[in-house]
């Protein structure tokens, strides 16, 4: 199958990449590395980057395990900058009911196809063909195979044919994997998707069928009686157009064929060594323009589509599962800042607010005393910590956004350890005095949280220091104690290991996730 090139011609495609032509002008970009333990770090900064992070072929098998398969695809997939490029499949494509996909949908049904030697598993067939349908363009869509006992997983690059059937192409493939993209095809344009690798036959005979039949372009000359020539380097045949329009094709040598195309006189020296030598049947395709043995069944050459420049949610989606999947282990207790967090300058909010302070008098300290904590305690503001505190609604047509510290109240949650020591050691004594209803102290709440950190956090408000009332409070505090085994026992620690001086138990007394920390939950403590 692999030919020299040609210098009319465009580059042939690296082996083991199939674009449905022997040869193209796409620029490739993917990377064709293995992923494994020693660059997975590498890989998860990659993809949490804004730039480009090219495909990767794990060397992996089929599984039967559905949240495995589907986060190592994300890590594989190929990631452009700006959130753009060719849409991936999404895991939840065509399914309403509540699930475990990206989107809070179940996932499409995964099917494996089997035989030709090749072990298939990918989304079901008609799922592929209905997605590529709908984005009317080249696709990504994933794959795990075992090819001959060789296990691949990634992603094909699927262009839907002009005339019918679709174009494969493995992103990122390294050479002997070029059998998968082809199992693929195979897969997609049967009738009955479930036999057909068992009747397909030979798949790098069909392969290589369609190649004979992919032709080569025709190319002008300057002569009154030749218009274009062309080679077809994979039947050894050049075509030759005429000024009338006649189409003539002749089994002769590359270099004959070099020899005319030249020739100052390629019409002459057509004559002299070409005529005459055994003729071959060549048609001429409407479709594409390309000259094809008329003995061969033909196909236009695929490029695939441009790929888009704007962002595409599942892409944006899988980067972040994958980024998230990849990262390193977390240390019990470290806090995990969220990919989309929305965050506010707490700092000017301070200021602003200070700026619209009538009486400079306060009941908790000295008018705009909340500026100094803005610093330890502004990242415990973001989303992260107070999703509640970021969100937006649509009300007849309007939409209307809030965010936190918009009504004057800024939430803060999960401060402990040396930020609560920063921000204990600036507040005014009349605030450390200070208690939310029954709940614990300020000094009372800051200090456990200091002196067991990891294990007390914190959370509630910070009142403005445009208002006489401007003041930190706690409402609740999250307790991460394996010895709380229930509410009243979580309560008993609060007061006699922790030393909380709260008046009253109190209000609510709730099991929690905490958003901060994945996969820990404490027992949280309000006092409203």
């Amino acid at each position: 199958m692999t030919a020299p090139a040609s210098p009319i011609t465009a580059p042939r495609v690296p082996a083991g990449v199939r674009e449905g032509g022997q040869w193209t002008t796409t620029t490739r970009h993917e990377s064709p590395v293995a992923l494994t333990a020693t660059n997975e770090q590498d890989r998860h900064t990659a993809l949490r980057s804004e730039g480009f992070v090219p495909a990767t072929v794990l060397r992996e098998g089929p599984t039967a395990h559905a949240d495995t398969w589907w986060d190592r695809h994300f890590i594989a997939a190929e990631y452009r900058a700006a959130a753009g490029g060719y849409p991936q499949m999404p895991d939840d494509y065509g399914t309403t009911a509540t699930g475990r996909g990206l989107r809070g949908r179940r996932r499409v049904a995964r099917m494996t196809y089997s035989g030709a030697g090749v072990q298939l598993q990918m989304p079901a067939a008609e799922s592929v063909r209905s997605f590529v349908r709908e984005e009317n363009g080249t696709v990504d869509v994933p794959i795990s195979a075992t090819v001959e006992g060789r296990p691949v997983t990634g992603w094909i690059r699927i262009t839907p044919r002009p005339g019918g059937g679709y174009a494969t192409a493995g992103v990122g493939f390294e050479a002997g994997d070029e059998l998968v993209a082809e199992a693929v095809s195979a897969v997609l344009e049967s009738r009955r998707p479930r036999k057909a690798l068992r009747e397909v036959g030979d798949l790098l005979a069909r392969a290589r069928a369609r190649d004979l039949g992919t032709g080569a372009p025709l190319q002008p000359v300057e002569s009154s009686w030749v218009e274009a020539i062309g080679y077809d380097e994979s039947t050894g045949t050049m075509a030759t157009r005429t000024a009338t329009g006649a189409l003539y094709g002749h089994e002769v040598s590359r270099d004959r064929f070099l020899a005319v195309a030249g020739a100052a006189s390629p019409g002459a020296q057509f004559n002299r060594i070409i005529k005459g030598n055994t003729r071959a049947q060549v048609a001429n395709c409407l479709t594409c323009g390309r000259f094809y043995s008329a003995a061969k069944q033909h196909a236009c050459p695929v490029t695939p589509t441009t790929p888009k420049d704007v962002p595409i949610e599942q892409n944006v989606l899988a980067r972040r599962r994958a980024a998230k999947v990849t990262a390193p282990p977390r240390r019990p207790g470290e806090h995990v800042r969220q990919d989309a967090e929305q965050s506010i300058d707490m700092a000017d909010w301070a200021t602003q607010r200070l700026a619209r302070r009538a009486r400079r008098v306060g009941m908790f300290g000295p008018p705009g005393f909340t500026t100094a904590i803005t610093g330890p305690l502004g990242r415990y503001t973001s989303s992260t910590y107070n999703a509640y505190a970021f969100n937006s609604w649509e009300i007849d047509g309007e939409r209307f956004e809030r965010i936190n510290g918009d009504n004057g109240s800024m939430r803060y949650a999960g401060v402990s350890g040396a930020d609560a020591l920063a921000i204990g050691k600036t507040l005014p004594k009349q605030n450390l005095a200070d208690r939310h209803h029954n709940a614990p102290t300020t000094r009372s709440a800051l200090l456990a949280a200091v002196r067991h950190p990891g294990k007390v956090e914190v959370a509630g408000y910070v009142i403005g220091p445009d208002r006489e009332d401007e003041r930190f409070s706690v409402t609740s505090i999250d307790l991460h104690d394996a010895d709380a085994t229930d509410p009243d026992a979580a309560i008993t620690l609060m007061r006699e290991r922790y030393g909380l001086d709260f008046l009253a138990a109190p209000e609510r007394i709730q099991r929690v996730e905490v958003p901060w920390r994945p996969g820990e939950s404490a027992w949280r403590l309000w006092w409203r």
